[in-house]
């Protein structure tokens, strides 16, 4: 019997008036942080703090602050997905970002065909892809350690 794969969907304030969301993995999510003290960064400006998990302080990285994406949310209730990413040195990097909305999980068995253009303004290339459903809404799968490395390059100059 096939099983179905299954996504973890978090919604993005739209981009260019259509209905979008990150893309991860099931496996990539390891817990969400609702109660938590953000701490101050010790990795550099261009993250948004460290939050506690487990003993140690993970970087707090906004996707929408590093694609330059307005939030239209007001009286924003944030949480923080704990993510965990393999990287090149075959080690897991954990960290953390910002959840505006609801995580939906959700079976991958729908039909999506690669998007021309991703909607956002700035980092485009710091994705591993954009899809399009039948109903026009807009998957985009952001790559996770690029976007580290990036940044930690950034705070480092």
């Amino acid at each position: 019997m096939a099983t179905s794969q299954e996504i973890a969907l978090l919604q993005i304030d739209q981009i260019s008036n259509q209905e979008a969301y990150w893309v991860f993995s099931k496996q990539q999510i390891e817990f969400i942080i609702s109660d938590f003290s953000p701490h101050p960064s010790t990795l550099g400006s261009a993250f948004s703090g460290e939050v506690s998990f487990q003993d140690k302080l993970l970087p707090i990285i906004h996707l929408e602050k590093h694609f330059a994406l307005e939030t239209k949310v007001t009286n924003i209730a944030e949480k923080y997905i704990i993510l965990k990413a393999p990287t090149n040195t075959e080690t897991l990097l954990h960290i953390a970002i910002r959840a505006i909305y609801p995580l939906r999980i959700r079976s991958l068995n729908f039909s999506t065909m690669v998007a021309m253009h991703s909607g956002l303004s700035q980092n485009g290339a710091d994705i591993l892809g954009a899809f399009l459903d039948d109903h026009n809404t807009l998957y985009i799968v952001p790559n996770i350690n690029t976007i580290f490395e990036k940044m930690k390059k950034s705070s480092n100059t």
